[in-house]
């Protein structure tokens, strides 16, 4: 089963750029890249930098160095981009007020401000069925949850469709490792009490049929769980029968 290295791009504040010459900002998540487009107005080529805060604007970072387009000196006036290679450059950058910052000015300090976080990552007013990191929010912690944390959400999140209509348990593990979706790479075989948290939210997360769907929770020698979405039974049975996939992933701030 894949890791999870998380970048969560539900950027809650609306980009901030101080410099009179940059205007028309707009953000968006790309795998783990974040790319930003604005519109540089000036009359000849000036130098680009990007910053980051993470409290509001109180206290900038940067400039950030694993970027690239439309960044660093003699920039064209025009609309332009920027793309920032969030896991490059740092690990963890968790809160609930990330902004950033296109400076325009005649050089470019260089310099890395991160000595110790990593990446974007914000959870802020989810619900179940909403659109989120390349699938669908299938279910989001909730007190009374083994180790629930409000501080810390945990989201399990569905491909937004089967991934096999009839695979083996072997197989429909490998489906899920090796699925590239959306820009995620991270998917797995749901275990089996998160695949009934799929089937408890079947019609809201949407594309199930009333078939079998595998786990990757194993029972006996040679066979594996598995929950029935016309009425929620579970059973195990024989590793080599084929049954429907589905892929899920997890997002949880740490």
């Amino acid at each position: 089963m894949k890791k999870n290295i998380f970048i969560s791009l539900l950027i809650l504040q609306s980009l901030f750029i101080t410099a009179q010459q940059v205007s028309d900002t707009e953000t968006r998540q790309i795998g783990s890249t974040i790319e930003i487009s604005y519109t540089l107005e000036t009359k000849a080529p000036c130098a680009i930098s990007l910053y980051v805060s993470k409290d509001g604007a109180t206290i900038w970072q940067g400039p950030l160095i694993k970027v690239s387009g439309d960044v660093g000196t003699k920039v064209a006036s025009g609309r332009n981009v920027i793309v920032w290679d969030v896991l490059e450059e740092v690990e963890q950058l968790i809160g609930d007020k990330i902004q950033f910052q296109v400076r325009a000015g005649d050089g470019i300090n260089t310099g890395n401000f991160f000595e110790e976080e990593k990446v974007v990552n914000l959870f802020q007013g989810g619900k179940v069925g909403d659109s989120f990191q390349g699938g669908i929010i299938a279910y989001i912690s909730k007190p009374g949850d083994l180790d629930y944390d409000p501080s810390v959400p945990y989201v399990v999140i569905a491909a937004s469709a089967d991934q096999s209509l009839g695979a083996s348990w072997t197989t429909a593990n490998k489906i899920c490792d090796d699925l590239e979706l959306n820009g995620y790479t991270d998917w797995y075989l749901p275990s089996k009490e998160e695949l009934n948290k799929l089937y408890l939210n079947k019609y809201i997360i949407g594309g199930f049929s009333d078939s079998w769907y595998w786990s990757s929770t194993e029972g006996r020698t040679g066979t594996a769980w598995l929950e029935i979405f016309n009425n929620g039974n579970k059973h195990i049975y024989f590793k080599d029968d084929t049954y429907n996939v589905r892929a899920v992933r997890t997002f949880k701030s740490y």
